[in-house]
């Protein structure tokens, strides 16, 4: 078990720092804006029908039957119980997309937050060791309970990058879609309750991608910065065995640990640059098409 259990080793592990707080927000905010969007057709209608109420009366009064997915059905669903059961069924279907997406995105960071507190404690352990020509055996096994470490965070990201590498491929390829849809409805939208919802839900969209990338990076940085602390360990007091082991440490950092989308491209903050320099590219193309 690696997990740091008692107070102490918690400290040394910095686990209040890596305790994804954030997720808490993330969650709330990802789900008030779609449970906006959702609810809101209906909301607008029992609205509309009021407004109608009072200004032409019960009998001229007519239920707008808004419902959240812009499709056609083979069957009149504007009375109370069919409206009622093909809005649950699209808010539900709604609902298990939003919660799927961000569910994987929680997941993925939860990982890579605790692979970076995994391997930012192994950086300061090897850092602050202090080795000695006397007692080189027991720096020797130092170095091999480190390298054993090193390597199963290495096996660990690989598998979840197995898990986890198909997810992140198509969030990558049709994020600037998404990004681009957006763009575009509040374009046509106008300014209006839609316009707030869709512009919420870009938002929210746009920082839970940065999310994801933000902690790619961190895993990027933080496994490179592994050759730099075992430079800044006094190996020039150890024994010739003890420099060699730490030699081959400062090799096997030297590629970083990285989420990938299966293999195409690393989850970095320059992939963020990239989703969004070609979203403004296409809106830029489609606006002068709509012009």
């Amino acid at each position: 078990n690696e997990y740091p259990m008692t107070s102490m080793e918690q400290k040394l592990y910095q686990v209040d720092k890596y305790s994804f707080k954030r997720a808490r927000i993330m969650i709330v905010s990802y789900l008030s804006v779609t449970n906006s969007i959702l609810i809101g057709p209906m909301l607008q209608s029992i609205f509309m029908y009021i407004i109608d109420l009072f200004r032409d009366g019960y009998t001229a009064a007519a239920f707008s039957y808004l419902h959240p997915t812009p499709m056609s059905y083979n069957f009149n669903y504007c009375t109370p119980h069919y409206y009622i059961l093909i809005y649950i069924s699209e808010y539900l279907n709604g609902h298990f997309c939003t919660t799927t997406n961000l569910g994987t995105d929680l997941y993925v960071c939860t990982f890579a937050g605790q692979f970076c507190m995994q391997l930012e404690y192994l950086g300061s352990s090897l850092e602050a060791y202090e080795p000695t020509m006397d007692n080189s055996k027991a720096d020797c096994e130092f170095l091999m309970e480190w390298i054993r470490k090193h390597q199963l965070m290495l096996d660990l990201c690989s598998e979840l990058n197995e898990v986890f590498g198909t997810t992140l491929l198509f969030k990558l390829i049709s994020n600037c879609a998404v990004f681009c849809i957006i763009v575009v409805q509040l374009k046509l939208e106008g300014f209006g309750f839609g316009f707030l919802n869709f512009l919420s839900f870009f938002f929210v969209t746009v920082a839970q991608f940065f999310m994801v990338c933000q902690y790619g990076q961190k895993l990027i940085t933080i496994s490179e910065n592994l050759a730099l602390c075992a430079y800044k360990n006094r190996w020039y007091n150890g024994s010739q065995t003890y420099k060699t082991l730490l030699f081959n440490i400062i090799a096997r950092a030297q590629k970083p640990v990285r989420l990938t989308a299966k293999g195409f491209q690393p989850i970095s903050l320059a992939t963020f640059q990239i989703v969004m320099t070609m979203t403004y590219r296409v809106f830029a193309v489609l606006q002068r098409a709509l012009d």
